[in-house]
C-alpha cells in the first residue's frame, strides 16, 4: 500500500507578511472588549454603580424630581455611563496595560498606533451599547417612557 500526497508542496509554509489590517483589527477589538467586560474594576464602573444609582434615585423617595422619577433619573444614569465608559473606563484600561507591559508589546506588533487607538474606541462602543440596551431595560421595568 502506497502513501500518497495528500496536500500540495507548500501548503504548511509560513507567510511571513503581516496580516490584513481589518483583521488585525478585528483581533484587536476583540481582544479590547472580553479585556474590558473581565475586568471587575471596570465592570463596577460602569454597569454596577450606574445601575445601583437608577434604582436607588427611582425608587427612593428623595428630593422633589416630580411624579415620574425615571423619566429624571434614566437618562441622566444613561449619561453618567456613557462618560464613565468612555473616559474613566479607558483611563484604568491603559494604566493596566502600562503596569503589566502590555503597552510595550502593543507597539511591538505590526498593528499601527491607529489601530490599537481604534480597537480600544470599538470596544467602548460595543459597551456602550450593551449598556444602553441594559439601562433601557431597567428603566422600562421601572416605569421609564422614552418619548417617541
Amino acid at each position: 500500500m502506497t502513501v500518497g500526497n495528500r496536500f500540495a508542496p507548500g501548503t504548511f509554509t509560513p507567510d511571513p507578511r503581516p496580516a490584513a489590517i481589518s483583521r488585525m483589527l478585528k483581533a484587536q477589538f476583540g481582544l479590547e472588549l472580553r479585556l474590558l467586560l473581565r475586568n471587575g474594576e471596570q465592570l463596577l464602573l460602569t454597569m454596577f454603580i450606574p445601575i445601583t444609582l437608577l434604582v436607588g434615585l427611582t425608587l427612593l423617595p428623595l428630593g422633589s424630581f416630580g411624579p415620574n422619577r425615571a423619566a429624571t433619573f434614566v437618562p441622566a444614569i444613561m449619561a453618567l455611563a456613557v462618560i464613565s465608559t468612555a473616559f474613566t473606563g479607558q483611563a484604568i484600561a491603559v494604566a493596566f496595560d502600562r503596569r503589566y507591559g502590555a503597552l510595550k508589546r502593543l507597539g511591538a506588533t505590526a498593528l499601527p498606533v491607529w489601530g490599537i487607538v481604534a480597537g480600544k474606541s470599538l470596544a467602548v462602543v460595543a459597551v456602550v451599547f450593551l449598556q444602553s440596551i441594559l439601562f433601557g431595560a431597567i428603566g422600562i421595568a421601572l416605569g421609564w417612557r422614552p418619548p417617541l
